[in-house]
């Protein structure tokens, strides 16, 4: 992450309420418009069937998405053998040879710096994979 980047916690309470006020906005309009078209298909049942479709499976992919967003770290712990995952493995990896890189950088206790911190993961990932 570079220094311009920010988090959700440097940003004011105000932006993130629009931008929560702005999904909502957009979810309403397209449940409405869905219902709309539901209503316009009434008479027409292989359209209102294909629409009804077309709502479980984006509903199903919405719904994998989230869940492997929400068990990313995880997965990769489970899927990525240590031996390769290298600077692809989340910073919080305990056995892996970025996070002996990241207690050597700092001397063996808490990182002061986490650009720093980040950086050495990056570069044990790209010694170890060179190697």
């Amino acid at each position: 992450m570079s220094k311009d980047a920010s988090e959700i916690v440097d940003t004011p309470g105000w932006q993130v309420s629009l931008l929560l006020l702005l999904f909502a906005t957009v979810t309403l309009i397209l449940e409405k418009s869905l219902h709309f078209l539901e209503h316009a298909f009434h008479n027409k049942r292989g359209l209102r069937t294909a629409l009804h479709h077309v709502k479980e499976e984006v509903l199903f992919l919405g719904s994998i998405s989230l869940l492997l967003s929400a068990f990313q770290e995880a997965l990769a712990k489970i899927c990525i053998p240590k031996s390769s995952g290298g600077p692809y493995m989340p910073p919080d990896y305990e056995d892996g040879p970025a996070a002996a890189a990241l207690g050597a950088a700092d001397g063996g206790g808490a990182a002061a710096n986490a650009a720093e911190a980040r950086r050495h993961l990056l570069l044990a990932g790209a010694c170890t994979t060179r190697t």
